[in-house]
């Protein structure tokens, strides 16, 4: 899926999103392959071709000509399977080699279809998915393969469900459930008769029994109703285990067996001759389809948090097919939808965010495949009841730290009865094991939610080996915690503990930004933005408009040249704060919905409420790139990641909406150019050489003078980053020259030679150790513990009027250069 943005490159060259993930795979029933080596799934326009056996995705299938709503195998090949599109475009696949074959135009709009025994037959439901209207027309089509045209049959002059898990047909007849009515439609004669049930309770599904004349059907309190002698008076038999509705059912090929599901993650196969059913419990997540293999082999599960589930005939789970979770699927118990936002773990090179209830997922964003799950609450997902919300503990917070040894989260829960329950939780990652392992957990970090949740950057040039955490809650505090040694000597353990605690005019704690070196902190206190030293706790400045009360939504610290500029955004506009001469250097009229900063660059970029993007630098009101209309829908979060396949690109925009589409701003001209390079260059290294040609180019190779880059090297690495910190650290947040030329004069000394001479002389005391240069002083406020109460005396910084004011309207009128660095593929 591609949405074509506002061009303002040069040529042929658009700047588009492209999406990543965040499709859904369980959005349309899958559909296994004739002999069970396949499995199909439809995510969006794309029909995605799985190994049963291995997992391995084998095949993307695109055919770029609309959303697919139904997967079906091919009566007459068995190595080919048809999609048919929201538009009416009927495609033929060979999905063995991945080949399409043809493509056949239905001139219609469709919802749904269903597969005749009859090759190239099929029931097509026609309709409009985004009407207001909850019936539907039912055609049947015969297809002419060899002039690739349709031909219309029969038509049905009957109202039909709109939805497809409430209508089941075969050659025969036609069964609708529809509320409280199932309808029986026999096609030969147009005999119709309906059968009703309890008012109150409503169909759910309906499937046939692949052999008899007969049908199931579930409902909304958990019943499942075997329909036989349809066509006159019914006679039912009725199962019940189900508490909720039930979501799905399948028959397995023979029809002995039948499967069913729902919110109660658990897969129930009933045995019909004898009445018996088996449970394959705790299955993770509610069951939205069901689906069983033409061999009877398999059976593969669909749940709602975007994830498919393979199961063998002795109900043993062989396989997992998972997209991007989809997060807080529930709405009504949703504390807010990804509330984590998006963040990059740079040991695994991998997005994560909001998964499953209770957990964190790891996306690779490079690969857009799904690594796994990191259980952060360690509980069970306890399913809904029938008339009461259930709340399950869910993660509200996370953040890592630069260097991706370390992970903290927040996880809560409050169903407005019981006291509130949060804690927070460090989590410090082992290399050797390549996973999280807990470290401390901290009961009740703070009385009500917690707004921020970020880690100090790792800076070469700090005293600390693990950056501090900062903590913002709505409770109006701002909490900052430090990895501290155990007291009691005989542990020898480290945890996380609190380092210091303020607040400012009882008002509520928001977002926050660590500077680009860690030493100063920008805190939002509801209108107010506040300057702090963390690692002594201590106020600075306070920065605000007196025009105006806006609540500060967001604070972000620029980088490089412009690390001494504060990027914030309120409902109605955007300003930046300069810290040097603590005055506002430019404000924006109009509405942000999202502000991020790039960590490669001294760039921004700000998403606006009705889907622009705008490129800035904080030096100036003026944006550096427009991009119009990137999303229909609100952006939840978004984030600058590295870009590995490109030298003069270092990073790239992600961001996700709240239909939970991961998009990718991306150059069209580039992604198309690279691909035809890597054919290229594929092709010319599978094509064989001969003797002829092996030695001209080992003649050419030899004959070329290697020719080297003179430049000065530093012997060893420790010293050579401590001056490109050095050199790279602007001169205004400078720390002591004294500290710094302990730190330069320290790192120039040989590590082997330390160690050779600590064992000859048997004394650790002789060691060199680079804390050993710190201050006295500074050693004493690291430990110590300061609470800080600001009342209106403090210092406070007011703003007559601001040098710059501008409006989205004049914003999108500028026309700049385009800045190709600022997006890629």
């Amino acid at each position: 899926m591609v949405m074509e943005m506002h061009d303002i490159g040069k040529g042929s060259r658009k700047e588009y999103a492209r999406l990543r993930a965040g499709t859904s795979f369980v959005k349309i029933k899958p559909c296994f392959s004739y002999d069970s080596r396949f499995l199909f799934i439809a995510a969006d326009a794309v029909l995605k071709v799985f190994v049963t056996k291995t997992g391995e995705l084998i095949h993307s299938l695109d055919n770029d000509r609309g959303q697919i709503v139904s997967i079906l195998p091919n009566v007459a090949n068995s190595h080919q399977v048809l999609t048919l599109t929201c538009t009416g475009i009927l495609s033929y696949w060979d999905y063995e080699d991945g080949i399409l074959i043809r493509n056949i135009e239905l001139d219609e709009q469709v919802l749904f279809a269903y597969l005749s025994a009859i090759p190239h037959v099929f029931y097509i439901a026609l309709g409009d998915s985004n009407d207001f209207t909850d019936t539907c027309n039912i055609m049947l089509i015969n297809v002419d393969l060899a002039n690739c045209k349709p031909r219309l049959k029969t038509a049905f002059n009957v109202k039909f469900p709109k939805h497809s898990k409430k209508i089941a047909l075969n050659d025969n007849y036609i069964i609708t459930v529809q509320k409280n009515s199932l309808t029986f439609f026999q096609i030969k004669d147009f005999f119709k008769r309906e059968h009703q049930i309890n008012d109150t309770i409503e169909f759910t599904c309906v499937v046939l029994h692949p052999t008899q004349e007969c049908a199931a059907t579930g409902d909304d309190i958990g019943r499942i109703i075997l329909w036989h002698n349809m066509n006159e008076t019914a006679v039912k038999t009725i199962f019940h285990w189900h508490s909720l509705p039930v979501a799905d059912l399948s028959f397995t090929a023979g029809g002995s067996y039948l499967y069913s599901g729902g919110d109660e993650c658990v897969l129930v196969k009933w045995n019909l001759s004898l009445g018996e059913r088996q449970y394959l419990p705790r299955m993770g997540l509610p069951i939205c389809h069901v689906t069983c293999s033409a061999d009877n082999s398999l059976v593969v599960t669909a749940h709602v948090d975007n994830s498919l589930t393979i199961l063998d005939s002795q109900q043993n789970i062989t396989q997992i097919f998972q997209g991007l979770a989809f997060a807080h699927y529930h709405k009504e118990t949703a504390s807010a939808t990804l509330s984590t936002g998006l963040c990059f773990h740079s040991r695994t090179n991998s997005l994560v965010l909001n998964g499953r209830p209770g957990h964190l997922q790891f996306y690779d964003y490079l690969t857009e495949k799904h690594l796994y799950h990191l259980d952060i609450t360690h509980q069970n997902y306890i399913s809904r009841e029938r008339n009461r919300i259930i709340y399950n503990l869910e993660v509200l917070n996370a953040a890592i730290s630069d260097d991706g040894n370390w992970l903290a989260t927040i996880e809560q829960r409050d169903d407005g009865v019981t006291s509130l329950e949060m804690r927070l939780k460090f989590w410090s990652y082992r290399c050797d094991q390549n996973a999280f392992e807990l470290n401390t957990t901290i009961e009740m970090p703070h009385w009500k939610n917690v707004n921020c949740l970020a880690f100090q950057p790792c800076s070469k040039l700090s005293k600390l080996a693990v950056p501090l955490l900062l903590s913002t809650s709505a409770d109006g505090r701002m909490r900052l915690w430090s990895f501290v040694d155990d007291p009691d000597d005989t542990r020898k353990a480290k945890f996380w503990s609190c380092h210091g605690v303020a607040f400012y005019r009882d008002l509520a704690a928001g977002d926050a930004s660590f500077s680009d070196d860690g030493s100063v902190l920008a805190v939002a206190f509801d209108h107010v933005l506040t300057l702090w030293l963390p690692m002594k706790n201590a106020l600075c400045s306070t920065l605000s408009h007196p025009q105006s009360e806006e609540r500060i939504q967001q604070v972000v610290f620029g980088r490089f040249d412009c690390n001494h500029l504060i990027a914030c955004s309120t409902n109605n506009c955007l300003d930046v704060w300069d810290t040097l001469s603590l005055s506002s250097l430019w404000t924006v009229n109009f509405n942000v919905s999202y502000l991020v900063g790039d960590f490669a660059s001294n760039i921004m970029a700000a998403f606006s409420s009705n889907g622009n993007l705008f490129f800035f630098n904080p030096l100036s009101p003026e944006p550096v790139n427009i991009l119009e209309n990137v999303t229909n829908v609100s952006v939840l979060s978004a984030i600058f990641l590295p870009h590995h396949d490109s030298e003069d690109r270092h990073s790239q925009l992600y961001f996700i909406n709240s239909d939970q589409n991961l998009y990718s701003i991306s150059i069209d001209h580039n992604e198309q150019s690279s691909g035809v390079r890597h054919r290229k260059v594929a092709i010319q290294s599978n094509l064989p050489l001969t003797p002829f040609g092996l030695l001209i180019a080992e003649q050419q190779r030899s004959g070329v003078e290697k020719v080297e880059a003179k430049f000065h090297k530093l012997e060893g690495s420790s010293h050579k980053k401590i001056v490109k910190e050095i050199l790279s650290t602007s001169a205004h947040v400078m720390p002591p020259a004294h500290e710094i030329c302990s730190v330069f004069l320290a790192s120039l000394l040989n590590p082997l030679e330390i160690s050779t001479k600590a064992e000859d002389d048997d004394n650790e005391d002789k060691s060199v150790d680079v804390d050993a240069f710190d201050s006295d002083d500074e050693g004493d406020q690291k430990d110590s513990f300061v609470v800080t109460s600001l009342e209106s005396e403090e210092p406070f910084v007011t703003v007559n009027e601001p040098q710059v004011q501008l409006s989205e309207k004049d914003l999108l009128a500028i026309k700049f250069a385009n800045y190709d660095w600022l997006v890629s593929n």
